[in-house]
């Protein structure tokens, strides 16, 4: 139509305008960088060449005592991109030189000299090639080839030294009262935990190995659901290492079904007995970071076996439950991941403490504190919570506002 038609010119007019004001642009700014010379023939070039004088009528003069141009540098006039590029790859330090040559002619019997100069682009300085090597360490050569690739070294950073930070106030006070919490009611965490599924006495290889295999099987599951998997392995074939690393893989992925990321599970489960097998003679190892070398396992999965299987206290497993309730406690401040929320907790926590933390939390999260729709009015603590404070009547939150003493007030 005609309103189409009409905004199609206006279009194409602006465009055509943009265009020859860029035009104009890019001539100026040729001039600018460029400026106007005398014009070069070919007869001219071809003379320079050769070195020999021109005279009016462009025929080759018998006066060549004047220095001609050199042909190199006659080269920046025609061609500058292609100057820029050579002095670049030029090995002389490139400070802008001035090079300047005559030209004879031959007007009425008498010589007339010109002089030509031109100016040769400085040299660009080049950036410095750096070469960065990166070495890897060696895998154990008793691993097969199938598991080398998935073995990772992973290292537990924690910046603050335990008791590097002041605790929070009335933190006694809390403990106590959760803990009198948890000796009411029986959580799942006491019932099918990894302390509950392991089998053989507790001092042995058998029992470590099983309570390796609960805590790998336990993320992102219900202690319920753990504790059916495992027992289904340990009714089929006995769960030992070299059970477990026999067993077809479609078989295991049956035993393990109603965990979560059961597939996963499967390739970790079978690639970390082959490593216990092979490497640990049957057993699981006793240090952070061998453990941490195996596939599948977290630095809470390592922290939890050290210390059920080798009554070990080297940190405090932090999960979902601990990371959540120390937070709304304001036992932790901004802890973004569960590594963070650790850190600050040991720097504060007293050592013997450290093995009572994740069992209690746990509880206390699946039973009162739950990640949604908290039990706050069932809860003994909650005048001392930040949280639970925030759900008593406004009647109840003037009578805890603390009174100044009477130095303060004075």
């Amino acid at each position: 139509n005609a309103e189409s038609w009409g905004m199609m010119r206006r279009t194409m007019s602006k465009m055509k305008l943009h265009e020859e004001r860029m035009k104009a642009a890019l001539k100026w700014l040729d001039q600018a960088a460029y400026p106007p010379q005398r014009p070069l023939t070919r007869q001219r070039l071809a003379a320079l060449h050769t070195g020999q004088a021109l005279s009016v009528n462009n025929a080759p003069s018998t006066q060549t005592n004047e220095p001609v141009l050199n042909p190199k540098k006659t080269a920046a006039r025609l061609n500058p991109a292609k100057s820029e590029m050579s002095s670049l790859m030029d090995d002389q330090p490139g400070s802008a030189e001035l090079v300047s040559g005559t030209v004879v002619s031959q007007t009425d019997g008498s010589t007339t000299s010109e002089s030509h100069h031109f100016s040769e682009p400085k040299d660009r300085r080049k950036r410095p090639y750096v070469k960065v090597e990166v070495e890897n360490e060696p895998l154990p050569s008793l691993l097969p080839s199938t598991t080398q690739s998935l073995v990772k070294k992973r290292v537990i950073k924690t910046k603050m030294e335990p008791g590097s930070m002041l605790p929070p106030p009335n933190w006694e006070e809390v403990w106590g009262r959760i803990s009198n919490m948890r000796k009411k009611e029986v959580a799942p965490v006491d019932k099918w935990g990894a302390e509950c599924t392991g089998e053989g006495p507790r001092d042995g290889k058998l029992y470590r190995f099983h309570v390796l295999i609960s805590v790998m099987l336990s993320s992102q599951t219900k202690d319920e659901q753990t504790y059916a998997a495992l027992s289904r392995l340990q009714k089929d074939n006995g769960c030992t290492p070299e059970s477990i690393m026999n067993l077809p893989d479609d078989k295991l992925r049956d035993l393990l079904y109603g965990v979560g990321f059961h597939n996963n599970k499967t390739r970790y489960l079978k690639q970390t007995a082959r490593i216990i097998h092979e490497k640990y003679d049957d057993d699981v190892p006793d240090t952070l970071e061998a453990l941490l070398e195996l596939p599948g396992v977290g630095p809470k999965m390592a922290l939890i076996a050290l210390n059920s299987g080798w009554k070990k206290t080297t940190g405090i497993p932090v999960d979902v439950h601990v990371h959540r309730i120390s937070g709304r406690l304001g036992w932790v401040k901004t802890a973004a991941t569960p590594e963070a929320a650790r850190a600050q907790l040991e720097a504060w926590v007293p050592v013997d403490k450290w093995n009572q933390l994740n069992i209690m939390l746990v509880g206390f999260g699946q039973t009162i504190c739950t990640p949604i729709n908290p039990k706050c009015d069932k809860c003994e603590a909650q005048e001392l919570c930040p949280v639970g404070r925030k759900t008593l009547p406004r009647v109840n939150r003037k009578k805890l506002k603390v009174e100044p003493n009477e130095e303060q007030a004075s």
